[in-house]
Parts: C-alpha cells; structure tokens; sequence
C-alpha cells in the first residue's frame, strides 16, 4: 500500500514504455511493454530489479486490446470482448487461445478467474447472468501457419518433442507436456529443403533426426543445433522413408519411385561413424507400374544388422552384413505393392495393399516379422479403406 512518507521504489524497467500493469496478488506486478506487447512478472518484495517472468505477447492478441493480467494460478490469461478468450502459459507460445462463447449480451462485460486456476466467470447479458467455465483438465493447443504441401509429422521416442517441417525451411520442435519446455525449437535447414520431406526420423538415442526428401535430398540434422549434414545423392529419383538403427550409427533408405528407366534402384545404408555407404540392389518385385517397379515403401531395423522394407514384390528381411535378403509376406495376387508401418521394436507389423481396380486396398492385416505369421483384422476387411493406416 502507499504510505505517506514512503519513497517510490524502483520495481523494474522495460526497454519502452509501459503501457499497463496489474496486480494479481499484493506482492506480484504485471506490466506490459507498449511497443512489443512482452508481459514481465515482477516480485515487489524483492531487493533487485529483475523480473520473475518474462512472456511473449500472447498470439492472436492484437496490439492494444484489452485483458486481464495473468490469473493467481499464473496459468491463464484472458479477455472478453463478445466472446471470452484464453490463454494457456503452459502451452506453446505460438497457440492460439481458446475461445468460449455463449449467446445473449456482452456489453460490459467482465471476468474474473477462480485462484485456483479452475473456473472463468463472466457476466453477461448485461450484468443479468453470470457463466461460469470449468478450466479444470486438457484443452487442445492449435497453432496456425502450417501450410507447406506435404507435412510429416514424428514424435521422439522419449515423449518430449513433437517434430514437423516449418514454411521457414527449418524443423520445428515442438514440446510436449513433461518436458518442462514451453517454447519450440527452430533447427534450420540447407536452401529450399523443408518443402517436400517426407519423412522424418529420430535417433533413438536423441542426438539427431534423419531428414529424407521426395526428391533424393536426405539430411542428418543435429538436435543440439550443431551443422546440418546432407547425405550423398545418386540421382533424381523419389525415395522411401528411412530408418536409424538401434544405436545411430546407420541410417537407411531406398528408391521408392521415378522415372521409367531411372537408375540407382538401390537400398542405401549409412554408416554414420565411418562414413562408409553401402548400395544394395533391390529385386525384381510384381509391380506393373514402371514408375515404382521394386521401389521400397517403408524400412525399420530390428537389430544393427536386420532392416525390413516394404514395397513392390512385399514386406523383405535384410542382412546388412551379407548383403542378402528374403520375403517374409509376398505381396497378394492381384496387387502390386505392400505397405507397412512397422512397431517400433520391429516385430510386427501393420500391412495395406493397394488393389488396382480404383484406389482401394486390400484387408488390413497384423504381420508378425519373425515368424511370418498373418491376422486379417477383420474390422477393417472391406476393400473400401482409401490409404494405409499408421500406429
């Protein structure tokens, strides 16, 4: 409280002018820069003058609307104008806020949020009805922007980070609840890489992701941020997804389509240590589209040694260290292809076929790797599913 008599106090400074300040609690502070729209949390009972949050201007929160300082949770922060508006200091920064809404009047109309975090109150209809919103539990994060063509999408195997590409030509990290991060991470990519990936691969120890493009580009991109490193080219043929061994130490991927006559119908292993590359002839499959005649649609290893591709002719088992190969699933009369999504311990699998009368595909079925054991999933055994499904 101000006190005659008491000096003023220096709390802390912006780099512009403050615009607005609120006070959640009798000793906390929020103040908000008038030329970026950044939010800083200052404690009043403290001797130095350094703010003990620092937070972006919330996305989608024009310049110069008005809202409520962040809750007593330090949780949420809000505005109503027609429509009540939250957002979420424990999501990514770049979320849209969530938006309640509720008919009859908003004129005038305030909110206020419970200390617990638990409930928003707003009075409507012209101070008449008060409408109470349970905050309690998960809400959805969205964030805008994602408009490249082709989007992979990968999470890591320890559950912290979401990766995709970004318009930006990088590859965002997004953070996942428990990693205790809220902001994404940008890692860039070389000139004109991000629009066309395909797919994207963590290493299961953590260290990197294997980047592969449509178009015969595929990168090791370092988590630390350390330099991107493009992997060899053969040609200008379309490749399949990839795939990092146990270790990191090798990354694969194959031709998977290109034009009639392209060379290079190879499956390529790296080893990233070495630098040694190995080129394993892909056989002759059943396809009867020139374009993807033995392309590869998937791969997983199973080991540092074994590595499983599906594609024209099945699903195959490899060994890397003899260079030799067998199917463990033919692909069925009357199809050309087989696609799989692989477990992550690649010891089944979830195989589609494509048909070639329309585009449906054959009966779902569960393949297991070492004994060659098949269950159609007779859920889902009628011919008119439209595209592979990913577990």
């Amino acid at each position: 409280p101000i006190r005659e008599g008491v000096p003023d106090r220096l709390v802390g400074r912006h780099e512009n002018e403050v615009r607005w300040a609120g006070l959640p609690h009798l000793d906390r502070l929020w103040t908000r820069d008038a030329s970026t729209g950044e939010l800083r949390l200052w404690n009043l009972a403290a001797s130095t003058p350094e703010p003990l949050r620092v937070l972006n201007r919330p996305t989608g929160l024009e310049e110069g609307s008005a809202f409520s300082p962040p809750d007593p949770s330090g949780r949420w922060i809000s505005s109503v104008v027609q429509e009540a508006r939250l957002w979420d200091l424990e999501a990514w920064s770049e979320a849209q806020p969530v938006t309640l809404r509720r008919s009859g009047s908003w004129f005038a109309a305030q909110s206020t949020i419970h200390p617990s975090g638990d409930w928003l109150v707003v009075s409507t209809h012209g101070y008449n009805h008060l409408t109470f919103w349970p905050l309690r539990g998960s809400w959805p994060t969205i964030v805008d922007g994602y408009s490249i063509w082709i989007r992979p999408l990968e999470f890591s195997p320890d559950g912290r980070w979401l990766a995709t590409n970004w318009p930006d030509n990088t590859i965002r990290l997004w953070p996942l609840p428990g990693s205790g991060v809220t902001e994404a991470r940008s890692l860039p990519l070389p000139p004109n890489a991000g629009h066309l990936l395909r797919d994207l691969i963590f290493d299961p120890q953590g260290r990197f992701l294997l980047v592969v493009s449509y178009f015969d580009r595929s990168f090791i991109v370092p988590l630390d941020g350390s330099p991107v490193r493009e992997l060899d080219s053969l040609s200008n043929n379309n490749l399949s997804g990839g795939a990092v061994s146990p270790s990191g130490r090798r990354v694969a991927m194959a031709f998977r389509a290109g034009p009639e006559g392209a060379g290079d119908k190879t499956l390529r292993v790296w080893d990233l240590e070495t630098d040694e590359l190995r080129l394993f002839d892909l056989p002759e499959g059943s396809s009867s589209n020139p374009r993807r005649e033995r392309g590869v649609w998937d791969l997983a290893f199973a080991g540092e040694s074994t590595l499983y591709t599906s594609g024209d002719g099945g699903v195959r088992r490899w060994n890397l260290e003899s260079g030799t190969h067998e199917l463990v699933l033919p692909t069925q009369p009357g199809s050309d292809q087989t696609w799989a999504a692989f477990a992550p311990d690649a010891r089944t699998a979830f195989v589609l076929e494509p048909l070639p009368e329309g585009e449906s595909l054959g009966p779902a079925r569960i393949l297991d790797l070492e004994s060659g054991n098949v269950q159609t999933l007779s859920t889902f055994a009628s011919s008119s599913l439209r595209s592979p499904v990913l577990w």
